[in-house]
């Protein structure tokens, strides 16, 4: 195996472990008898090992894990009670606006009733006058039909 191809597995495949173990064994073979190869893979080994050391898990002190663990169920808590208010906030303002248009919905109703009897009082007036006219008009004009015996009357007739 070449130098080149070495360096550039030793740089990406064989630290990560990724290699087949033949390639594995033409490697070794290759650092065994190269010194410049040999020499970028204790550098490698070197590097990994101190970045290895240095990423290694550790653990926090007890104090900073209680008080992660407190935020966090003192959070929960509180997300959860501020859900509960929400909830009932907004069942309240849905029972506040059904009630308000319903009110709405009673007063148009309302309204409406009330220019539908107005309506059907104009019409039987209007009625009754054109069934009085019509009866006037087939049994011909009497003066006296017009005469209330107003002062009124004489003046303007």
């Amino acid at each position: 195996m070449k130098c080149d191809k070495v360096k550039e597995l030793l740089l990406t495949d064989y630290v990560d472990d990724e290699v087949s173990q033949e390639i594995r064994i033409k490697i070794e073979e290759h650092i065994n008898g190269c010194d410049g190869c040999r020499d970028l893979y204790e550098a490698i080994k070197e590097r990994t090992g101190m970045l290895s050391k240095a990423l290694s898990p550790q653990e926090p002190p007890r104090e900073v894990w209680e008080n992660i663990s407190a935020r966090i169920y003192g959070e929960e808590e509180q997300v959860n009670i501020s859900v509960r208010e929400r909830i009932k906030e907004l069942f309240f303002i849905n029972k506040l606006v059904m009630a308000i248009v319903s009110i709405a919905i009673i007063a148009v109703m309302g309204t409406k009733v009330i220019s539908i009897r107005n309506y059907n009082r104009t019409k039987n007036y209007v009625e009754q006058q054109m069934t009085a006219m019509l009866y006037l008009e087939e049994n011909g004009e009497d003066e006296d039909i017009y005469d209330f015996d107003t002062g009124i009357e004489e003046y303007f007739l």
